[in-house]
């Protein structure tokens, strides 16, 4: 059991005074804008130092939270990120990722066999073959 020290409990509230005083620094730094007028200077100011792509695209990100609180569009249109070459990367992904290891998994394990001693066969034909070596090989680090 411990020894109750009044040392430690002066010590104690010697901290709290000094972190009291840091945070309420902080606070006052951070909070400082409450107790000043509201600045109406940069009201709309989105409309001349944003481009209209800019603008297009801030809407096309927001718009739902924005409507939802009485914004409305102002002149901005939705814009679609869609490109043919993100069909591609995606059929790609899709046919290397699931597609082909589907099709592996369910081949008979005959012919399974022969498509590792197709893909591997000099290892195979040396007999330097080991399972940790194919594991080293297909798998990513």
């Amino acid at each position: 059991m411990l020894k109750y020290d009044e040392n430690i409990k002066e010590e104690v509230k010697r901290n709290e005074t000094a972190i009291g005083d840091t945070v309420k620094q902080h606070l006052s730094l951070f909070h400082e804008g409450l107790t000043q007028k509201v600045n109406t200077n940069k009201v709309g100011i989105w409309k001349t130092e944003l481009t209209e792509g800019q603008n297009n695209k801030i809407w096309t990100i927001c718009k739902d939270t924005a409507t939802q609180f009485g914004y409305s569009n102002d002149g901005c249109k939705t814009i679609s990120y869609f490109k043919i070459r993100m069909l591609k990367d995606l059929l790609k992904f899709y046919f290397d990722k699931i597609i082909i290891p589907n099709i592996y998994y369910s081949l008979p394990y005959g012919l399974k066999y022969f498509i590792k001693k197709m893909k591997y066969g000099k290892n195979l034909k040396n007999g330097t073959w080991a399972t940790k070596d194919f594991y080293k090989t297909t798998l990513p680090n």
